[in-house]
């Protein structure tokens, strides 16, 4: 992971804590990008990180330069959308949406 830094720990810990509460692996994820991230998020590999963690891999893993191609090898739908998410969220916000479409997944 392109690091460290304050907003990639933070992003590890919102992806963590994302897949944490979803139960069993999504069928696609949505990220949306908010402020700064909006704006930086490929530069940074942020999108590779984001995708890297909601796959369970760890800050240090080794795929994740690869998460792009592991996500489709695994049948991962994924898209970022950069947004607006209003002036209360702070500039390095991601909103994380996971979806399951069938149950044998």
């Amino acid at each position: 992971m392109v690091g460290p830094s304050s907003s990639h720990t933070r992003v590890h810990a919102a992806r963590q804590i994302a897949r944490a509460l979803f139960h069993g692996t999504p069928d696609k994820v949505t990220f949306y990008l908010h402020g700064s991230f909006a704006t930086v998020y490929k530069g940074h590999s942020t999108d590779r990180a984001l995708l890297g963690g909601v796959m369970k891999f760890k800050t240090s893993d080794k795929r994740i330069p690869t998460a792009f191609e592991f996500a489709k090898k695994i049948g991962l739908k994924y898209d970022f959308v950069c947004t607006d998410l209003g002036q209360k969220y702070h500039p390095n916000t991601v909103k994380i949406v996971l979806e399951k479409w069938t149950a044998s997944r």
